[in-house]
């Protein structure tokens, strides 16, 4: 039965397993490989488009 509690329980004890090992995997790695997706410490926004700008000076 999908609404038994002891199923319900089953079902969430599950989900936090696997967001458990998601968190566990996503803290040992780099920032740098996640594309941006997160923000690295320290910051407070995001790094602007990598696109450069007319006029600009690198």
């Amino acid at each position: 039965m999908k609404d038994d509690p002891a199923t319900q329980l089953a079902d969430i004890a599950r989900q936090l397993s696997l967001l458990a090992e998601a968190a566990k995997a996503l803290s040992q790695t780099p920032l740098v490989e996640l594309s941006g997706q997160l923000l690295p410490a320290g910051r407070e926004k995001p790094d602007e488009p990598k696109t450069p700008l007319p006029n600009s000076v690198n």
